[in-house]
């Protein structure tokens, strides 16, 4: 059932930018598509990094994994 309620939320919500955060909600890989493969849960590419700026101002900040 909730595999089904998933997949009408993907098809409803196509274009309106939601379908990473209900990946990221419900700890799904995210599906490959165009040039982008798969991205499994849980990989490096997932997380974003830390923006350069807040690393200068406080150097006791550790970049995220992958960047």
């Amino acid at each position: 059932m909730i595999n089904l309620i998933i997949r009408e939320r993907r098809i409803e919500l196509a274009f309106e930018g939601q379908g990473s955060l209900e990946f990221e909600r419900n700890k799904m890989d995210l599906p490959a598509h165009s040039t982008v493969p798969l991205q499994a849960w849980g990989s490096n590419y997932r997380v974003l990094p830390i923006p350069k700026y807040d690393t200068d101002k406080n150097p006791s900040l550790k970049q995220n994994d992958g960047y």
